[in-house]
């Protein structure tokens, strides 16, 4: 009786986890997170281009996408949503972006992401100036 109770929450727990990591990443995806970073990463790199010009492009684009990309936070990214939201929150969120409202955030995210990170490099620039 214990060995199947015990492996019963075990499975549950499992589950459970596994259900939380799923709404995860449908939140990941369904917020347009990846287009969002990828678009930042590639800010990033065109302003350190410009702002070193003797810089190696492949070796900086290596460096950024190895260490800021999609791919190279992905896994953080979704511990931290994990760590922050309850699997009812997530839910919750997610139903959200599956509204007119949320889909339009998720598309207007990236640009907006950009619109801010102009403003915050031109304010940069005219600080080390």
């Amino acid at each position: 009786m214990q060995v199947w109770s015990f492996s019963f929450l075990l499975f549950f727990l499992i589950s459970f986890n596994s259900y939380a990591n799923d709404l995860a990443e449908e939140y990941l995806v369904i917020s347009n997170w990846k287009n969002t970073i990828e678009q930042q990463v590639e800010s990033a790199i065109s302003n350190h281009l410009k702002l070193n010009p003797n810089s190696n492009r492949e070796q900086v684009v290596h460096f950024y996408k190895s260490t800021m990309g999609w791919e190279a936070i992905k896994a953080s990214v979704k511990r931290t949503i994990n760590a922050k939201f309850s699997k009812n929150e997530l839910a919750e969120i997610v139903a959200f972006y599956k509204t007119k409202a949320g889909s339009k955030l998720a598309n207007e995210s990236p640009a907006i992401s950009a619109a801010v990170m102009d403003v915050i490099v031109k304010k940069q620039k005219a600080y080390v100036q």
